[in-house]
Formats: C-alpha cells, sequence, structure tokens
C-alpha cells in the first residue's frame, strides 16, 4: 500500500507543473481587441442593411438656364437627379423623401447586388438590377413618399421611436454626390429638433455626414433598425456641417 501511494505521489507531482504551466498560458491569451470586436459588429451590420437600400434615379422636366453671347436665358428642360431610399415591405415598397421625387415623369430604382457586403469585390463586381417604379404615395406635409416595383425585396425593420436616445451611435446609408452604397457613422445629436415652430414635425438630428444624395436613405442604429429617414442638412456651404 505505501508503494502504491508513494506511486500515485510520483503522479501527482508530475503531473502538477504541466498544469500550471497550461493554466499560466491559458492566462497570458490576449483578450480580444475592442476596436476588433467593433470593426466586426459594424461589417455584420453592413451585410444586413445594404440588401434594402436603393438608389433612385429621377428624369423630370424644369427651368433651366442658357447663357448665349452673354444673354441669360431660362426654359424648361429636361433635369435628372439622384436619390436614396430603402425597403420598408416585402412586396416592393420602397419609402423615400418628397423632394426626391418631387415632378418626376420617370422613376428607376438601383437595387444593390444581393451578395452585397461592403467588401471590395462586390463593390467593384457592378452587379446591380435597374427597375421601373411608380409613385403609389405622396406627402409633402410628411416629407415622404412611397414608391413600388414589382420585385420580391428585403424589408428593413423600425425601431420604435419612444426608445431612441440621445447619444446612440448611428450610421447613414445612401448615395451621397450620386455615390451610391456610401455609409457614414455619427450618434443621435438630439431625439426631438422643430426646425420650424409654425410646423408641428419633429426631426431626429444626428451628426452623421449627410449630403445631397443622401436623401431618403435610412437611418439606423445598432441594432439594425431604421431610426429615421434622412431628411435635409443645415449648411452655410451646402455640404455637411
Amino acid at each position: 500500500r505505501m508503494q502504491v501511494l508513494i506511486a500515485a505521489f510520483i503522479v501527482v507531482m508530475t503531473w502538477l507543473p504541466a498544469l500550471a504551466q497550461r493554466t499560466a498560458q491559458k492566462d497570458q491569451t490576449p483578450a480580444a481587441d475592442p476596436l476588433d470586436q467593433f470593426n466586426a459588429s459594424v461589417e455584420e451590420l453592413v451585410k444586413k442593411i445594404w440588401p434594402s437600400v436603393v438608389q433612385i434615379q429621377v428624369t423630370s422636366y424644369g427651368p433651366r438656364e442658357e447663357v448665349e453671347r452673354g444673354n441669360t436665358s431660362v426654359i424648361v428642360g429636361r433635369q435628372r437627379s439622384v436619390g436614396s431610399g430603402f425597403v420598408i415591405d416585402a412586396d416592393g415598397y420602397i419609402m423615400t423623401n418628397a423632394h426626391v421625387v418631387s415632378g418626376a415623369q420617370r422613376i428607376q430604382i438601383v437595387l444593390p447586388p444581393t451578395n452585397a457586403d461592403g467588401s471590395l469585390s462586390t463593390a467593384l463586381s457592378g452587379r446591380t438590377r435597374t427597375l421601373s417604379a411608380r409613385l403609389v404615395g405622396f406627402s409633402s406635409e410628411m416629407v415622404l413618399a412611397l414608391l413600388k416595383v414589382e420585385a420580391k425585396l428585403s424589408p428593413l425593420p423600425l425601431a420604435t421611436y419612444t426608445k431612441v436616445r440621445q447619444g446612440e451611435i448611428v450610421f447613414a446609408f445612401g448615395s451621397p454626390g450620386g455615390l451610391r452604397n456610401t455609409i457614414t457613422r455619427g450618434i443621435i445629436s438630439a431625439v426631438a429638433r422643430q426646425t420650424d415652430p409654425d410646423s408641428p414635425l419633429i426631426y431626429i438630428q444626428t451628426d452623421a455626414a449627410i449630403n445631397p444624395g443622401n436623401s431618403g436613405g435610412p437611418l439606423i442604429n445598432a441594432k439594425g433598425e431604421v431610426v429615421g429617414v434622412n431628411t435635409f442638412i443645415l449648411s452655410q456651404s451646402g455640404g455637411s456641417e
């Protein structure tokens, strides 16, 4: 029996240093970098959102200045503009700003690639679909318009407005300056901003960069929900301030 105990003691003493070494190595394993974790979270968010964000190309007619031999004249001519929108219903309904499609004679929707994930390969693939859209709802008072295309699309969930909080991280998706599939990041600067005291409309203020062409695109929270519709900027220069 004494020999058995001695043998067991020798085995334990031999095994303990190896256990201690493995424990020390485990303790020395570096923790995941918070910035890497944040990047990974944003990448997953982008993959989730992009298939539901569209570019809106509008053809309309309006006044246009022409200069000939020093004389300026105003004529009615064809105009083209670009805005943004997002899928709000799987049956092909798309939300945008009213001013994006105001006076439109023709509306076309540019859908992103089905595998849009923000990577270089999909950005360079050029695999987009362009569909004709019709205007089914318009409210200048609410600054919103509803479009319809004949396609099955992936809608974005809507956030509960009463749960929106100042300081939340948000992302603006859209086509500023016609640059399709652009994303900017910021926070919610204010949850209820009334820019016109005579208007009942209340806006969310954000410092996420928004420029002409972003109109109608979604403002997304960290959960991938639509917080609001990017509508306008207050600017002295015409660019995002």
